[in-house]
């Protein structure tokens, strides 16, 4: 009836509010990473880049809307496709952070000698 018409509208209007809102950021995002000379450039140059990039984002997420037609599907070979990394390597990279053994930035960092832990363990196994 009406009130679903509505409804169904009020929430295409809120998916297209969305949609610009997050692909403006994502559209200068990826033209920093391709091109960063010319992001905040005011030329014709700059602007196709931006503007094909949205494009090409536009026909990205219309072509993986319209080869899952229905979204139980695509849920369910995101969580197919995420489900392993989530549950295995996700927690350890949360550990070794914690830990100190990882930095944000990727890179490793190794434990000194003076590690109060690792005393105490050798201290425990001499006793």
């Amino acid at each position: 009836g009406i009130p679903m018409r509505v409804a169904s509208f009020l929430l295409f209007l809120h998916v297209l509010v969305v949609y610009l809102i997050k692909s403006v950021v994502l559209q200068q995002y990826v033209h920093r990473v391709i091109a960063p000379n010319d992001v905040d450039a005011r030329s014709a140059v700059s602007y196709l880049k931006h503007g094909g990039l949205g494009v090409g984002m536009l026909a990205f997420c219309f072509l993986v809307a319209n080869s899952v037609p229905f979204f139980s599907q695509l849920i369910g070979l995101i969580g197919g496709l995420l489900a392993g990394p989530i549950n295995f390597i996700f927690p350890l990279v949360l550990y070794l952070i914690a830990n100190g053994r990882l930095s944000f930035a990727g890179e490793a960092s190794c434990s000194d000698s003076s590690d109060t832990d690792g005393a105490a363990i050798e201290d425990r196994a001499s006793a």
